[in-house]
């Protein structure tokens, strides 16, 4: 059975005030975030000009979640003055005023905010729902403290705590969660026809290539018993995910790290397409030592879809919302090439947490183009085509992708039958 959506607010591998205590943590994203910075402005402030009710001017706007304040950076300044941002960690807090002294800033969980009812403009939230354990009590407390009309707007840009449920359900039915080296399209160039023809359908945003535990362990010891060097590179990966003393947190963070790093990615998926056109070779299985192993069928999934299925379901009409955006919104932006970039690459994405290298520049967005929201931001013309003439063997265009979710208050029936 496909995974289950529904289990992210049904358990959680941490709590909420267990998850969030060390600034070490945030200032690790903040690092990952800084190439994007520029991109992930253009988003939100696009998404906000778009869906924000009018009149502006006299908005009030609160933030869950805010840890130190990384969406406050990515607002448009015109909203500084009129949102006051949320986060339960102390330790946040205090960073969140040493960072912010002009910022309106209250201690206050997602469950309990300070604010009356129907007072806000907006609620706003940059990875917030992946990490709550209870989403019906946070979805019915935005509910209170939204005015009719008023609008949720969540940002995901990293998807680490979604895996960590993914990853927690995958390995307790036998599974491993590999990185989904199937939609490496830079390897698809790379091999003929008739092994690209072997390779599963995946979607160009699943990041996840699940295939069966114990098979894949085989395959494994094959490999340590022949001191090849593929073991030495899978081995390692593996034991991350060992049933005995699984740590759901430790392997997303692993994982995310690996899809941060766009030289190791590539090695790894080298490895995974390697062994798996080995498996799938008309002689493999022939021989005695391949016997016992079997075929490895690979199942891929994204975490950006689990993700969205579960807000779309907490926050439908017959629970006081209706959406109005729910997908991947892109900015692009030709940068000069870095040492990590591997030769022949044209094209960086970076989208939830995932990194996508292409020899070519893809004619369509791994999302919707921010430009497409019809906002009148000027610098929405940095995402047509004619910036790729600008790419050169000294730069590359490099994309963001933020899973974009809005969801708007219904107004009362009274309101609606009048």
């Amino acid at each position: 059975p496909r995974l289950s959506p529904r289990s992210m607010s049904n358990s959680a591998t941490t709590t909420d005030q267990e998850r969030w205590t060390n600034l070490k943590t945030l200032e690790q994203t903040e690092a990952k975030r800084g190439p994007l910075d520029r991109l992930n402005r253009r988003i939100v402030s696009s998404v906000l000009e778009k869906y924000l009710p009018p009149r502006r001017g006299k908005a009030q706007l609160l933030e869950i979640g805010a840890g130190v304040g990384q969406l406050r950076q990515w607002l448009p300044l015109a909203l500084h003055s009129h949102v006051t941002h949320t986060e339960l960690s102390e330790i946040y807090v205090d960073e969140f005023r040493k960072r912010h002294p002009d910022a309106s800033v209250a201690r206050a969980s997602a469950y309990s905010l300070p604010c009356a009812d129907a007072s806000q403009t907006a609620v706003l939230g940059l990875c917030v729902f992946d990490v709550l354990s209870d989403w019906a009590l946070a979805r019915d407390e935005l509910l209170r403290v939204l005015m009719p009309g008023g609008i949720f707007v969540h940002f995901l840009d990293s998807a680490a705590a979604v895996l960590e449920r993914m990853f927690q359900e995958i390995v307790s039915r036998g599974r491993l969660p590999l990185p989904n080296f199937v939609a490496d399209e830079m390897l698809r160039q790379r091999i003929d026809s008739s092994q690209r023809n072997r390779l599963p359908a995946t979607g160009r945003l699943d990041e996840l290539a699940i295939v069966d535990r114990a098979r894949f362990d085989r395959l494994l010891n094959l490999l340590i018993e022949a001191d090849h060097p593929l073991g030495t590179l899978l081995v390692p990966y593996a034991k991350a995910f060992s049933p005995e003393r699984f740590d759901a947190r430790a392997a997303a963070r692993a994982f995310m790290v690996l899809n941060s790093d766009t030289r190791r990615l590539a090695e790894m998926n080298q490895a995974l397409l390697a062994l798996y056109l080995t498996v799938c070779d008309d002689s493999y299985g022939k021989t005695g030592q391949y016997q016992e192993t079997g075929s490895l069928d690979v199942e891929t999934a994204a975490s950006w879809e689990y993700f969205k299925q579960s807000l779309e379901s907490h926050f439908s009409p017959e629970h006081g919302f209706d959406c109005e955006l729910s997908e991947i919104v892109v900015a692009r932006e030709v940068v000069p090439r870095d040492n990590d970039t591997p030769p022949g690459c044209k094209f960086v994405s970076r989208s939830i947490g995932k990194s996508m290298l292409r020899g070519e520049v893809p004619a369509e967005p791994f999302g919707r183009f921010v430009q497409s929201l019809g906002t009148s931001r000027e610098d929405s013309r940095l995402d047509v085509p004619a910036i790729y003439d600008s790419i050169d063997d000294q730069h590359i265009l490099l994309e963001s992708g933020m899973f974009v979710f809005v969801a708007r208050k219904r107004p009362p029936v009274a309101s609606i039958t009048k």
